[in-house]
């Protein structure tokens, strides 16, 4: 059951995951967590906002998710899997305040709203199929060297998104397989 939670949070197969291992991660993971919970309750203070156990059940939730997440998602998880009630209210305020803390990043990805956590988020890039919506991140040293590289006159670059549209190899082959299939549907109705 624990190397289960921790598949869910740490992309290594549980049979892989040994007890060593799964502590130093476990560890890791609560260091984070201490770590931005030091951060947002430093920023609710300086910005008069009260320190609320559902602000901070958000957060751990949060921080428990690898990759992107909607409110839909973390309203299930919360309910789900932390058995802790939150309205959505709560959380579309608290999100907004984890953005401004800094602590989420944002993303629209079509028409949908992503969310994911930024604190010791290493850069990485979205590949995004405009068929089925599909988000692949990914990750590539020269592109991140060469961004950070550009010249900008009057700008300091803080952090940046890059998302690549197109369509992903399941949707080019059902794509692919269409066309072959309509020919041959459409003689036989004929």
């Amino acid at each position: 059951m624990f190397s289960t939670f921790l598949w869910k949070i740490f992309p290594i197969p549980p049979k892989r995951l040994n007890f060593v291992r799964a502590s130093e991660l476990c560890m890791e993971l609560n260091n984070l967590k201490e770590t931005v919970k030091q951060i947002f309750t430093e920023y609710l203070r300086v910005n008069g906002h009260r320190k609320t156990s559902e602000r901070y059940a958000i957060l751990d939730a949060i921080y428990s998710i690898k990759g992107h997440f909607n409110i839909e998602t973390l309203h299930a998880l919360l309910l789900n899997e932390e058995k802790f009630r939150v309205s959505r209210a709560t959380l579309y305020n608290t999100i907004e305040l984890l953005l401004d803390a800094k602590l989420v990043i944002k993303h629209q990805f079509g028409t949908s709203s992503q969310y994911e956590r930024s604190y010791k988020m290493d850069t990485h890039h979205h590949l995004i199929c405009t068929a089925c919506g599909k988000v692949t991140e990914f990750q590539n040293e020269h592109l991140q060297q060469d961004i950070s590289a550009l010249p900008m006159k009057r700008f300091q670059m803080s952090h940046y998104s890059l998302y690549i549209y197109g369509t992903c190899a399941k949707c080019q082959s059902q794509k692919k397989h269409r066309k072959t299939i309509t020919p041959n549907k459409i003689r036989k109705e004929t």
